[in-house]
């Protein structure tokens, strides 16, 4: 609701024939008398018997800002991929172990 009237304050104050602020100044006024009223803690509950207040917190600007990490900023990759001599020893193992297998599972269907 805030960013639709301030657009549109915005617009009628940039648009309009003579070169007043009066829109936009209307409405600033009205917003910090309404934020005014909200931080005194005047405001009631609706719901209930509206006797409890309704609790807000003043805002507060938080002038923090994130830093940037520099050290995301490498293309080069951590992972070393495996050489090929070590992809084909692997395979040559994993082979081994299967015949290995294989062997030992014929010799028992034998033996039965």
């Amino acid at each position: 609701m805030l960013a639709a009237k301030a657009s549109l304050a915005t617009r009628v104050d940039a648009l309009e024939d003579s070169a007043s602020f009066e829109l936009g100044a209307e409405h600033t006024v009205k917003l910090e008398t309404q934020l005014r009223v909200l931080e005194e803690g005047n405001i009631r509950r609706i719901s209930g018997t509206a006797k409890a207040k309704a609790k807000f917190e003043k805002y507060q600007v938080k002038n923090e800002y994130m830093q940037y990490s520099t050290s995301i900023d490498s293309t080069l990759m951590t992972n070393k991929r495996p050489l090929i001599k070590e992809k084909q020893r692997k395979a040559r193992k994993y082979l081994k172990r299967r015949k290995r297998n294989t062997a030992r599972v014929l010799n028992r269907s034998r033996r039965k």
